[in-house]
């Protein structure tokens, strides 16, 4: 990890007020712990956040709510409100703080508050999926099979477009979650843009049988994220029946945040619709193989890190491989329905296979998305905060 800063700067970060190391929360939580290892954090809560009933779950991170309750209870975060947070309110946030970090942030609001902030010599990151590359990716994967949906999200991408131009350009530094998208938003606006990728522990998933050691069974892991649920419809639809054909004793695991609830639309005696879990490292031991038929969203796929953390073969598509980097091309990426089920079946047939595919894929990620590379895209943005932010009392 980078040496401590000798410097610490007041920080707040701006996010949901319920987070926990569930499924897309696991980013901020892990930015959170190394901030408050180096600087003092306030976590404030995002104007336009609506709480979730915690019975509703989550897809688990390898960590748990014992991590969860750990790394809050350290933080003792100071809520400004408990309510939404008032325009005045997030202007004078700039009087108490050095860096401010929107994790959660309605990009509408930017153009009132954020140039207020800057005036007062204040460092403001934003740390979003770029939804204008979101809208137009899924424009382009749902063109044939949904052309009506396509059309509008075609308008929906040049809106989002242009509200990033207008907004984004207000901020310090805009921290991209894929190389991908950090190529997209310096298309779109102004603001300097870094990179902060997903990463994943590899030494959380030490310990777990080979996929060699597995039954012949496949896993998708996601929550009830519309890109997830177009991927498995359409992989139960076209790709699954061609498995089963040719290998009836198959069998399908669907793990992730509120997907019990399409087990009446999916559930079959070759596929079972898990649902949340509080760990998904068991259901990657009993899987050879993990597929992820996602065609379009934002970000990286936290899914395809931790199946290759856990030396499982993945088979996804091409834009789930540029989102996580797969220069080594460790994943298989195929290009028709046929070669879907050939590639699945190619790991399901044979162990041996499917454990060096595995192996080779834990390599590839962890020269990739390891924790200290990580760490140092983190060091490096907070260089720039700690250049831009003034030194004000």
């Amino acid at each position: 990890m980078p040496a401590e800063t000798a410097r610490r700067l007041r920080v707040a970060y701006v996010a949901a007020d319920s987070l926990t190391w569930d499924g897309a929360g696991a980013r901020s939580m892990r930015a959170l712990e190394w901030l408050r290892a180096r600087h003092d954090v306030s976590l404030v809560p995002s104007p336009e956040y609506k709480p979730v009933p915690a019975a509703s779950g989550g897809r688990a991170s390898a960590l748990g709510r014992e991590g969860t309750r750990a790394i809050r209870a350290r933080l003792q975060p100071a809520y400004l409100r408990q309510e939404r947070v008032a325009v005045d309110e997030l202007i004078r946030l700039g009087q108490s703080f050095d860096w401010i970090w929107l994790a959660q942030w309605p990009l509408s609001w930017s153009v009132t508050v954020v140039p207020s902030w800057r005036s007062r010599g204040v460092f403001v990151s934003w740390d979003e999926d770029a939804l204008s590359r979101s809208r137009w990716t899924s424009a382009k994967a749902l063109a044939i099979r949904r052309p009506i949906r396509s059309a509008t999200r075609l308008i929906a991408a040049g809106t989002a477009m242009t509200a990033e131009r207008r907004h984004l350009s207000t901020m310090s530094l805009v921290v991209a979650r894929s190389p991908v998208d950090a190529t997209w938003l310096r298309r779109v606006q102004r603001a300097p843009v870094a990179t902060l990728a997903n990463t994943v522990d590899l030494r959380l998933f030490q310990g777990l049988k080979s996929a060699s050691d597995a039954q012949p069974v496949a896993l998708f892991v996601g929550s009830d994220y519309e890109p997830n649920v177009d991927g498995i419809e359409w992989f139960l639809r076209t790709v699954w029946t061609r498995v089963q054909t040719r290998r009836p004793e198959a069998r399908l695991l669907i793990v992730g945040n509120r997907m019990e609830r399409f087990a009446g639309r999916w559930s079959r005696e070759s596929v079972e619709v898990v649902g949340h879990v509080p760990d998904v490292r068991p259901y990657f031991e009993a899987s050879r193989i993990v597929v992820c038929p996602v065609f379009y969203g934002g970000g990286s796929p936290l899914k395809l890190l931790e199946a290759a953390a856990a030396a499982r073969p993945v088979v996804t598509t091409r834009y789930c491989a540029r989102a996580v980097e797969d220069r080594k091309h460790a994943m298989d990426v195929p290009t028709s329905r046929a070669a879907w089920a050939d590639a699945i079946l190619k790991y399901l047939d044979d162990p041996a296979v499917s454990r060096t595919a595995g192996e080779h894929l834990r390599a590839a990620v962890a020269t990739t998305h390891d924790v200290l590379r990580w760490e140092w895209q983190m060091a490096a943005i907070e260089s720039s905060a700690l250049e831009g932010a003034s030194s004000t009392p």
